[in-house]
């Protein structure tokens, strides 16, 4: 080891989990040194879930935080897209804030669809709007084709458009329009002008706990909210 820099060690290291590092600094001396280094940790925060910010008073917490969540990796590439990632997919929808809106959501999420379709060479049939045409000529309804989207998709995949929905329309339920004015016309409720200083990692964190059918429940409550 005496040979091998701290460096090497670190990018050899940090595909271990949280708890594997925890059982590694107990090794000997040696690794516990370098199991205390922050810089191993901020390596960790930034190659398992895409993140370059501390949130916690260490590097090492913000780690430990972050895989309690089961925080999803911002770093991970979309499937159908490997040219973006989840992070920079969050960053698109979140740049132009005073059009982030239900229609806005509903949008994205309707050209995400079609992408999908259109990379698995589903058509919707001339005769039957609301039944689709497979490669393999089986015809599926709206909830079959949804199912199919869902196991196509993978659990993580799923997963994390749901957060970047729910986290969007949270957005887009606390951000007011440049048009609009400090107090709402509707109901006189006080609008910070700096809720757009919120941070959406934040609220990316606190979803990645949430279940599917938390994030689905979520996602229709700030739905309505939004309409």
């Amino acid at each position: 080891m005496d040979s091998v820099s701290d460096d090497i060690i670190q990018k050899i290291i940090v595909v271990l989990s949280v708890k594997e590092l925890a059982k590694l600094s107990m090794v000997n001396k040696e690794f516990r040194t370098i199991c205390m280094k922050e810089s191993l940790w901020r390596r960790k925060v930034l190659s398992d879930y895409g993140v370059d910010k501390r949130y916690e008073l260490t590097w090492k917490a913000t780690a430990i935080t972050m895989d309690k969540l089961k925080m999803i990796n911002l770093s991970k590439r979309w499937w159908i897209n490997n040219l973006i990632s989840y992070g920079e997919m969050l960053d698109s929808m979140l740049s132009d804030q005073d059009n982030l809106s239900y229609s806005m959501l509903e949008n994205v999420e309707t050209k995400r669809r079609e992408k999908t379709l259109q990379s698995m060479d589903i058509k919707r049939t001339s005769h039957d709007p609301n039944l689709y045409k497979c490669k393999d000529k089986y015809y599926v309804n709206d909830a079959q084709l949804n199912a199919l989207l869902l196991d196509v998709w993978g659990e993580t995949e799923t997963q994390w458009l749901l957060i970047k929905t729910v986290v969007c329309a949270i957005l887009a339920k606390c951000i007011p329009s440049r048009s609009e004015s400090i107090f709402s016309s509707n109901n006189n409720t006080f609008k910070s002008p700096i809720i757009h200083m919120i941070d959406p990692i934040l609220l990316v964190m606190q979803f990645s706990a949430y279940s599917r059918s938390e994030l689905l429940t979520a996602l229709e409550v700030y739905k309505e909210l939004l309409k």
